[in-house]
């Protein structure tokens, strides 16, 4: 499965666009992407395990919901997370 984050958290995977990971679900792709950068699970996830509410996933364009987790995933799916950001 090929992972893509938004600007807003690439520091947090030295700003690497290879985010390639052999996963059977999409939660143990996002357990995989976390282990391997520990700084990006505490803002991609709450304390429960569960994706932060102004995080977005969508698997191969279509929105995921946290309940949705474990679709299986195939090592030619792409999961895109974004991030909702507020200012003014």
């Amino acid at each position: 499965m090929h992972i893509r984050l938004p600007g807003t958290l690439l520091h947090y995977v030295g700003h690497s666009d290879a985010l390639i990971y052999d996963a059977g679900t999409v939660r143990d792709a996002l357990s995989m992407l976390v282990q391997e950068y520990p700084p990006l699970g505490l803002v991609l996830l709450d304390p429960t395990g569960q994706v932060q509410r102004f995080h977005s996933l969508f698997l191969n364009g279509e929105q995921l919901r946290n309940d949705e987790l474990d679709r299986s995933a195939a090592a030619d799916d792409r999961l895109e997370v974004l991030t909702a950001i507020a200012g003014g």
